[in-house]
Parts: C-alpha cells; structure tokens; sequence
C-alpha cells in the first residue's frame, strides 16, 4: 500500500443478517495515522412471511 497508495484493496466477508435489518455499518482504522472512518451501507433484508 505504500508504494500503491491508490490500489485497490477488495475485501470479502459474510454476515449473519437478521430479517429486517436496514443498514449494515463498516468500520475502518487507520493503523498509522490513528483515524476512523464509518460508511452505513443501506441493505434490505426480507421480513419473514
């Protein structure tokens, strides 16, 4: 990342997701400069019928 600062870094994870949850919020720090940083991601999880 030093030399590529602008890289692309994909990153895949899986998640239990309960029936009707309406965000899922992603956490990054910064390990060098000590920043956080929050995205809310608007999802759709279908109710239970």
């Amino acid at each position: 990342m030093k030399e590529h600062p602008d890289a692309m870094l994909p990153i895949s994870e899986q998640m239990d997701l309960n029936r009707g949850d309406t965000y899922v919020t992603l956490v990054v720090w910064d390990e060098i400069s000590h920043e956080v940083g929050t995205l809310n991601v608007p999802l759709r999880v279908p109710q239970a019928r």
